[in-house]
């Protein structure tokens, strides 16, 4: 999809640059972020030693989704690589087990511990991703992450998850959400990012429902010409 490949140009534009991935995507539905981040993950997992993952959605449902997609590229890998590439899943979660061997009678065995992972979980409590140090986080649908909070916001606990990253290359931070009203953390982020402030990382992009085939039909030239006329006044 082209919201996929502009994503993955701006990220390939500041990985070559040395700088820190912090991306924040305003976006109508169904354009595929969720499934490239993924992907991205999933390829840093395989290929990067030590990598580890962190993807939080706003709901339980959408959890189990996002899930789905890193299980499907765990299973339909080709046969000729999936030995070397598979993780193993537990629940949400994709670990693999790339510590050294240890040689015991009858087996080879590893640590128990992982060495690269794609943690996959449901906003909560602010305190619940102190202890982790990923490379990647997802921060999916923040602009929901307030809708059934009583004593807490998606701020308390979005400021300590996005703590928990060093900002230095080699590290990406992704959130993207469709919008929810004029306010909010995804809102205030994303203003912010907008302005581009010095020494701010956050680099804002938008996909309208304009801009996507599925959320468009055929126009005649009496439309088009109405529209670049609104367009014109409007910009």
């Amino acid at each position: 999809d082209p919201e996929q490949r502009a994503v993955l140009r701006a990220i390939e534009d500041l990985e070559a640059a040395s700088q820190p991935v912090r991306l924040i995507i305003d976006k109508c539905r169904k354009v595929g972020i969720s499934t490239l981040v993924q992907g991205l993950a999933y390829h840093g997992c395989v290929f990067t030693p030590l990598f580890q993952a962190l993807v939080i959605a706003h709901k339980e449902d959408s959890t189990a989704r996002i899930a789905d997609i890193a299980r499907r590229f765990n299973e339909e890998l080709p046969k000729a690589v999936a030995p070397a590439l598979r993780g193993r899943l537990r629940g949400h979660n994709v670990y693999w087990h790339r510590g050294a061997f240890r040689k015991g009678a009858k087996a080879m065995l590893r640590s128990k511990l992982p060495t690269e992972m794609i943690e996959i979980m449901t906003q909560g409590s602010p305190f619940k991703a102190l202890g982790d140090s990923p490379t990647l986080e997802h921060i999916s649908e923040l602009s929901a992450w307030d809708l059934d909070r009583r004593t807490t916001s998606a701020e308390d606990v979005l400021a300590p998850t996005l703590g928990a990253v060093d900002d230095v290359a080699g590290t990406t931070v992704i959130i993207e959400s469709t919008p929810r009203g004029a306010a909010g953390s995804f809102y205030d982020r994303y203003l912010q990012a907008e302005d581009r402030l010095p020494g701010d990382l956050w680099i804002p992009m938008f996909f309208g429902i304009r801009d996507h085939a599925l959320y468009t039909v055929p126009t005649g030239p009496e439309e088009a010409a109405a529209d670049v006329a609104m367009r014109t006044a409007h910009d």
